[in-house]
């Protein structure tokens, strides 16, 4: 599914699955499969109204922060070190933004990396790369604002890794940024993969866009939406180029959409929209393989669509130690994936309940906290509430 669709229909949401092979609708306990290995605890929420959180972060220098990318709403620090009760302490206001909406955010030691431009808009939007010092959170400054020279299709997500940022620009591709001095982060170049795979030519719904972004080494992962999977070696960082590309072939000639993913060597966990979440093989570029397909929703049959499907998949978030992939699940609302055999995924744990009129965006995963970004839809779901719900962790 294109993100231009999403941008016609204003707000879209991406779901995540139910149960593995089972049925359209099944949930876990109807399909005989244990979530109680670990426990969420709902401990609080709270509303972003009137503005779309679309990620959040907490404070990676261990301080009682909660960073939100909230849209028009630019960034909100939230105080969260009273469990019970998060209050929101400081702000950086979209018109310090350069006016555009922070879509992203990321955080290496005490800088906000943001990524800034409404991919949702259909009249489109530059984009644009910020910086935040949170030396007191209380007080964030922003450090340096680019911003395109005209009009593209925003910014989806962002990379940090060292010295240099990756931006997933949509259909502009990824761009690459010098990040050494936080003050003045320079565009060193963009790379736009091969629009013509899988279908050449393709037409205003079928061209892929940049989404999600993963890195080991000197190679980018980039969930290329409508274009499956790419591989990009970023070795020269003044001129990436596209090694390898790969997408389901069991799809036929289906839409695809190929959102976030995570490396977890050899093995990519990708989220697929409507068809679940797929997990391959990286350890050959040039034999990109599908390991499995948690496809609970019968995704190459021509029945489901976009439209109609259950489920769609959209961020997630990996748990190392226990080997758990982490979806929000848009109207199901959080699905837990066990993939200690990557060659047989498996519903752990299911948090929320489908048609309450809730649905997630983001999914951000600490060893204690879960944080579910909520937002208000109509399509494919209905969405009736924004802000952010934070699970406490707690095995049994």
């Amino acid at each position: 599914m294109n993100i231009r669709r999403i941008n016609r229909l204003l707000a879209a949401v991406l779901i995540a699955s139910v149960a593995m092979i089972t049925g359209p609708g099944v949930r876990a306990e109807e399909a005989g499969l244990n979530a109680g290995q670990h426990s969420l605890r709902p401990q609080w929420e709270y509303s972003t109204a009137p503005f779309t959180p679309l990620c959040a972060v907490q404070d990676q220098l261990n301080r009682p922060y909660l960073y939100i990318a909230q849209k028009a709403g630019g960034i909100v620090v939230l105080d969260i070190s009273d469990p019970q009760a998060p209050s929101k302490v400081a702000e950086v206001a979209q018109s310090k933004l350069g006016r555009l909406d922070a879509t992203y955010v990321v955080q290496k030691g005490d800088t906000l990396y943001v990524a800034l431009g409404d991919f949702f808009a259909a009249g489109g939007s530059r984009a644009g790369l910020a910086t935040v010092s949170v030396k007191e959170p209380r007080t964030p400054q922003v450090l340096s604002l680019w911003t395109s020279p005209q009009k593209i299709k925003g910014a989806s997500s962002l990379l940090i890794d060292g010295e240099w940022a990756y931006l997933a620009a949509m259909d502009e591709g990824v761009m690459l940024f010098d990040i050494r001095e936080e003050d003045h982060v320079r565009l060193v170049s963009t790379v736009r993969p091969d629009i013509h795979f899988p279908k050449p030519n393709p037409n205003r719904i079928q061209k892929p866009n940049a989404r999600g972004l993963a890195i080991r080494g000197d190679l980018l992962y980039v969930a290329y939406d409508a274009g499956g999977l790419r591989l990009i070696d970023v070795s020269e960082k003044g001129k990436p180029r596209e090694i390898a590309k790969y997408i389901n072939a069991s799809m036929g000639e289906k839409q695809q959409a190929y959102n976030h993913l995570v490396v977890d060597w050899p093995y990519a966990y990708i989220t697929v929209d409507y068809c679940g979440m797929e997990i391959v093989d990286l350890s050959d570029p040039a034999k990109i393989r599908q390991v499995a397909w948690w496809n609970p929703w019968r995704c190459q049959d021509q029945s489901n669509t976009w439209f109609n499907s259950p489920g769609h998949t959209n961020q997630l978030a990996f748990d190392a130690t226990r080997k758990q992939v982490f979806l929000s699940a848009g109207d199901s609302e959080l699905l837990v994936i066990d993939v200690k055999d990557p060659g047989r995924p498996a519903l752990a744990v299911a948090y929320g309940e489908t048609k309450n009129g809730r649905g997630t965006w983001g999914v951000t995963v600490t060893e204690q906290w879960v944080y579910l970004s909520y937002i208000k839809a109509f399509i494919p779901f209905s969405g009736n509430w924004s802000g952010i719900a934070a699970l406490l962790r707690r095995e049994q």
